[in-house]
């Protein structure tokens, strides 16, 4: 009689066959579940129908990084460490006792390299360490993506006629008929008024323009060395990128759902979008970043700055108000593209002269330097779009860097005038703003209140006024403001962290190929966020339990996340809303290298054969500490899927 038993073999290949039908049912399970969320995470006003795997891919959110392949590791990770090396032989060779002063805001690597030092311990050091590296072994591990998803992604990528996009004021994946966006862009690009069409690349023209003024600059000793290399730094430079956000907050739910599955009503659908101009390797970036550096301190100066939301906090919560007192919120609609270049040169002008030496840490150049350099920056913004060159004529352009700075010190003094035409001016116990957002406690009654604004909407052409008046509550910035129980007691209001109605909570996919370190960072931040902005125990208690379960719903472990919460629970909110942050005279040095989940234990790789660091008298002076690692990221999928729109 034959034996009913498998052989080891016949065992194996059943396990295997088992294993792989398991695999194969889970991911359908995650795909089924990830597209049941589709109408959160992922909204299709396009043409083109997506399938599973695409809707499965979408969802990870634009920010989703797939595991990046294994060409080419050792070779990178080499290349890392010959940088890492290169500024240790730097330190050495050139370090002065000036070195533990402040690095120059404007400082911009040479990339000198040294060569090997007379320094017997680090070059030890580099040459044991660098050993290491060349036979350091590659872990196994596995695709975050399946192969639909992956297929999906090369589908995506390959179509030309969608256009995929995060949303404006959330996290929702848009995805767009090309030919609705362009004509969405179109519309904006030819209103008359912002932007007008140039028929001509002027970028190099830009380029020698501000190279005459630095040079000049230069010349009569205005700016130092570094700052003049800063400003004359040879780049590939070409004219910027303006691109939209789609603005669904503005589009109405049934209208939405209306759209879709009527392909004749999509074709037609416009969405509006907020006007992005990227200046990233325009000809002038640089000196956004040089003329930044000079406003920053001045709009720190104003009595009604606040500079995050627990600057905010801190400020409202030393108020000790009155029953009856109102809460006042405001919004300063479209700021950046509403004001003039000259009424904007005018107010930088006007700010400038109140800038001390003691403010900044460079030498302040003469103010019109500064402000020739502005002029061309606000009256030569030049970007591409749709294949068409274009310059904006009105307005800043909000993805310049010194254009919050500027629009902020215009606003400042509109707001000043305001208010000394404001008959009941007295009666403005608070007023706090964040760019054009505005905070106002105020003893008046509704009527003096709608005096304000009525003013505010007169006072310029093109900038307008909304407005929230509440006796109750009201919203500024992430936080909710009201009159609890604390207000009840002392007169000191109460906070609640606000959630946007738009918020889909797609919160960085566990999956993607970022280390550890972040996840956890991520998940520390937004409980700590939460602890900082609730003044309520209880209520804190109940966001941080939200929290957990949209987690756990975007892939994170039950465990991952109570172990943080426990590690953040003795942390006392009043010590959350103190400046505590301290800066190192002598910060490690850091080994700059993309993450790859085959490379682990890189850290101990570097502490190895430090103790030959610490036997020497000077290298252990200089490098107090081993080197860190700072993971540079790989391209995620909002790089992937508009690198070549």
């Amino acid at each position: 009689m034959p034996s009913r038993r498998l052989s080891k073999t016949q065992k194996q290949k059943k396990y295997k066959i088992r294993r792989a039908n398991n695999r194969k049912a889970r991911n359908i399970r995650r795909i089924k579940r990830l597209s049941e969320n589709t109408n959160n995470n992922v909204l299709n006003l396009s043409d083109y129908t997506l399938s599973e795997a695409e809707t499965s891919l979408l969802s990870k959110g634009l920010k989703f990084i797939p595991t990046p392949g294994t060409q080419n590791i050792r070779q990178n990770l080499i290349c890392s460490f010959n940088e890492l090396a290169r500024k240790m032989r730097c330190k050495i060779l050139f370090h002065t006792n000036e070195d533990d002063k402040q690095l120059h805001p404007l400082y911009i690597n040479t990339n000198y390299n040294p060569g090997n030092t007379t320094c017997t311990a680090l070059e030890n050091y580099l040459y044991a360490t660098k050993m290491e590296l060349c036979k350091i072994h590659f872990h196994k591990f596995r695709d975050n993506l399946t192969k639909k998803e992956r297929n999906a992604l090369t589908s995506l990528r390959n179509e030309t006629n969608i256009v995929i996009k995060k949303a404006d004021k959330s996290t929702t994946v848009v995805v767009q008929n090309r030919t609705n966006y362009a004509a969405e862009g179109l519309r904006q690009l030819n209103d008359g008024i912002h932007y007008a069409a140039i028929h001509k690349d002027r970028t190099h023209e830009i380029h020698d323009l501000i190279n005459k003024i630095v040079c000049e600059m230069q010349i009569n000793s205005e700016i130092d060395s570094i700052t003049h290399r800063f400003l004359s730094q040879s780049l590939t430079f070409r004219p910027g990128r303006l691109y939209l956000l789609p603005k669904i907050h503005k589009i109405s739910i049934s209208d939405i759902e209306n759209f879709k599955g009527a392909e004749a009503l999509q074709r037609g659908m416009s969405i509006p979008g907020r006007p992005i101009i990227s200046q990233c390797a325009s000809p002038t970036m640089p000196i956004g970043h040089f003329i930044d550096y000079f406003l920053v301190p001045l709009v720190q100066k104003q009595h009604t700055y606040v500079r995050d939301t627990k600057h905010f906090i801190s400020k409202v919560e030393s108020l000790h108000l009155k029953p009856e007192t109102r809460l006042v919120t405001y919004d300063v609609t479209s700021m950046y593209t509403n004001m003039t270049a000259t009424e904007l040169l005018q107010s930088a002008a006007k700010a400038l002269t109140k800038l001390k030496q003691t403010d900044v840490t460079i030498p302040i150049p003469d103010i019109s330097y500064l402000i020739k350099l502005l002029q061309i920056l606000l009256e030569n913004n030049e970007f591409e779009f749709n294949g068409h060159l274009y310059k904006q004529i009105l307005g800043a352009s909000m993805g310049a860097v010194p254009s919050p700075e500027i629009c902020d010190l215009r606003l400042f003094d509109i707001l000043e005038n305001i208010i000394k035409k404001y008959n009941h001016k007295n009666k403005i116990l608070a007023h706090f703003r964040y760019r054009d957002d505005g905070f106002m406690a105020m003893d008046a009654t509704e009527s003096e209140i709608l005096q304000f604004f009525e003013l505010a909407n007169q006072e310029h052409k093109y900038l307008k006024f909304t407005y929230n008046i509440h006796l109750n509550e009201t919203v500024f910035l992430d936080t909710k403001v009201y009159k609890g129980q604390r207000f009840k007691q002392s007169g000191v209001l109460d906070f609640e962290t606000f959630i946007k109605p738009t918020e889909t909570f797609m919160y960085l996919h566990r999956s993607s190929a970022h280390p550890n370190a972040t996840f956890r960072g991520f998940i520390k931040g937004e409980i700590i966020r939460h602890k900082r902005n609730t003044s309520d125990p209880h209520k804190t208690k109940q966001l941080i339990s939200q929290f957990k379960e949209r987690l756990i719903s975007r892939g994170y472990s039950e465990s991952e996340i109570d172990s943080i919460v426990s590690e953040t629970q003795t942390i006392n909110r009043q010590e959350l809303l103190k400046n505590s942050k301290t800066k190192s005279n002598r910060p490690p040095s850091v080994l700059v290298t993309k993450y790859n989940p085959a490379v682990r234990k890189l850290g101990k790789i570097l502490r190895k054969h430090w103790k030959l660091i610490q036997k020497d008298k000077q290298c252990s002076e200089l490098f107090p500490m081993p080197p860190i690692i700072g993971y540079k990221r790989n391209r995620n999928l909002n790089e992937l899927l508009n690198s070549n729109r």
